[in-house]
């Protein structure tokens, strides 16, 4: 495909990011609003490729995870799962053959906007969280109850102020102005207060760190030690997390007890808040009794009723919740990241290197973004081609 196509491409994907952040100020959009344009687009670049299938086709494991997904969903008539999953995986697998990505300095000026909008949205009512600390929001606690967000909803503003960090730190030229983004982006991670997200900027900047002492190749450490340390790590963690939480709390430290346990003082209640512990238990134990995955309807059927689970987890927990719905298919989705993870080393690119680790990070605690259809899923993929 020609350069000027490419461009074409990409200037177009560049308005669908701005419908979909403008869908970010909108509340309850209509699942039309959300999957329309996206659709559209998924099936302008389908004609493209079939024009040029034989330049552009590619083996794949998220094309496998497509298929074998696909033949679950109908096989159990589960339609919603069928167009959801058919449009997650086309849209990351034609971003990835067309390298679609959008301008830094595009995704700059949407950040500043947001900045800007979050002043009248506070002011008007319409958000519930201010652009200072300490002027809206409610909590059970309140060193909660200030928190900042740019958006209506704290979380879209915390992952997307994540996004501009990330990216600016890495590909940011200039020094002044990576500067600013980087401060005003973690302005509105810390007092938009997530865990989570602190806990992802310190991983960052831990590979960061190694990097510059062991740089970044193709070898055992790279490709072998380190995915299969930071894997077997917190699977410890969790089996030890009630251990954890006690020798935390020992320390009696005001930052850990207000920032990452929100004011409880118990076990028990840092363990209902968390809650992301009993999901991913109660996921892995659908996926062994039912490795082939189960419908909507089902998993109702048989998700344990005490731990008052929607949908065994609703959108938590991305990368196990994908486990029960699809079974042994959705290996292929790990599969595809071990992809990306190869193609980091072979080609010495950081950035695809982390963003393989925070993929995963982000997919196992949260992930009610990866979907087609939100802007913050689009951008972040799409984040992989930024120097391709």
């Amino acid at each position: 495909m020609s350069s000027d196509k490419i461009l074409g491409l990409n200037k177009t994907f560049s308005y669908l990011i701005v419908y979909y952040w403008i869908l970010l100020y909108i509340p309850m959009p209509s699942y039309i609003m959300l999957t329309f344009p996206i659709t559209l687009f998924v099936l302008y670049l389908l004609f493209y490729y079939i024009k040029d299938f034989s330049k552009l086709s590619t083996f794949s494991f998220i094309i496998l995870f497509l298929f074998s997904s696909m033949f679950l969903s109908l096989l159990r008539l589960d339609i919603s799962s069928l167009i959801s999953i058919t449009l997650f995986s086309l849209t990351i697998y034609f971003i990835n053959i067309f390298r679609l990505r959008v301008n830094l300095e595009f995704l700059n000026k949407i950040f500043l906007f947001s900045i800007l909008l979050s002043i009248p949205l506070f002011y008007s009512g319409l958000s519930n969280y201010g652009f200072l600390p300490g002027q809206g929001g409610f909590s059970h606690d309140e060193f909660l109850s200030g928190r900042v967000s740019l958006f209506p909803n704290v979380t879209s503003s915390i992952y997307f102020s994540f996004m501009i960090f990330y990216i600016n730190l890495f590909y940011n030229k200039n020094l002044y102005i990576k500067l600013f983004f980087l401060l005003t982006s973690f302005y509105f991670i810390y007092f938009g207060i997530s865990r989570t997200v602190l806990l992802g900027l310190v991983f960052i900047l831990f590979f960061s760190w190694l990097f510059k002492l062991n740089p970044l190749r193709k070898n055992l450490l790279y490709q072998y030690i380190l995915p299969i340390f930071l894997i077997v790590v917190p699977i410890i963690g969790i089996y030890f997390i009630q251990d954890i939480i006690i020798f935390l709390l020992s320390l009696d430290n005001a930052f850990i007890s207000k920032y990452f346990f929100r004011g409880y003082t118990t076990v028990e209640g840092i363990l209902d808040d968390i809650a992301r512990v009993s999901i991913w238990q109660e996921h892995i134990r659908l996926f062994l009794d039912h490795p082939w995955g189960l419908s909507t309807s089902e998993i109702e059927l048989y998700v344990n009723p005490n731990l008052q689970l929607s949908d065994a987890g609703g959108s938590e927990s991305f990368l196990t919740r994908i486990l029960i719905r699809y079974g042994f298919g959705a290996l292929f989705l790990y599969f595809f990241l071990f992809e990306l993870l190869t193609r980091a080393t072979d080609k010495r690119n950081e950035y695809l290197y982390i963003f393989v680790y925070m993929f995963i990070f982000i997919g196992v605690t949260y992930g009610s973004f990866f979907v087609a259809y939100n802007m913050l899923f689009l951008v972040f993929m799409s984040s992989i081609n930024l120097n391709r």
